[in-house]
């Protein structure tokens, strides 16, 4: 999978990896909107989703929460078999993530800091960016204080950046002139 060693890996590439499961987390199914006919699908969420997706609309007024919905529950190009009508492919989880790693490049979304499943909450917990061939990361700590990361200038430190508490909606999108690659959500003990 990384024929070069950790040379020239792309983040994306590794986390999908290190995410695997061996049990799905979550069921699709193809749903008939007309006659509620459904034909079981390849669920693409484990603990690592692919949200650059063009069925997912993204705009830049939306929201990480608003693009998970859709993702949940997707347009999709399918014809049901049995009215020709049109089909919605759903996902339904099975379990709340424990660990839940988003790639959403390129996007100006607001990115929220807590997402909900069921009765469980995910906190956003880390931010890896990328730009000019290089990966930067912020990290968020158990007190809500940002740490900065970037290997080039901080070593092995981190640098402590302020508070998560009360930030703008955009906060995390940029860093240093870098933007979003993997946005990090776990549930906190």
């Amino acid at each position: 999978m990384f024929p070069m060693g950790s040379a020239y890996i792309a983040v994306v590439d590794l986390a999908n990896t290190m995410s695997m499961l061996s049990e799905p987390l979550a069921t699709s199914v193809y749903e008939c909107i007309e006659c509620d006919y459904t034909v079981n699908a390849r669920s693409e969420i484990s603990c690592f989703a692919e949200l650059q997706r063009l069925a997912l609309n993204i705009q830049h007024s939306g929201t990480v929460v608003g693009i998970i919905g859709r993702l949940l529950s997707m347009k999709s190009c399918k014809l049901c078999s049995k009215c020709d009508g049109k089909m919605l492919k759903n996902t339904y989880l099975n379990k709340s993530p424990q660990l839940l790693i988003l790639h959403l490049p390129y996007t100006e979304v607001k990115i929220s800091q807590k997402l909900k499943f069921g009765q469980d909450t995910l906190h956003l917990q880390g931010v890896v960016y990328y730009g000019s061939h290089h990966y930067t990361s912020r990290v968020i700590d158990d007190h809500k204080n940002v740490w900065f990361h970037d290997g080039m200038t901080t070593g092995s430190s981190t640098q402590l950046q302020g508070s998560a508490v009360k930030v703008r909606p955009k906060y995390f999108n940029k860093c240093n002139g870098k933007s979003v690659a993997l946005l990090v959500y776990a549930q906190l003990k």
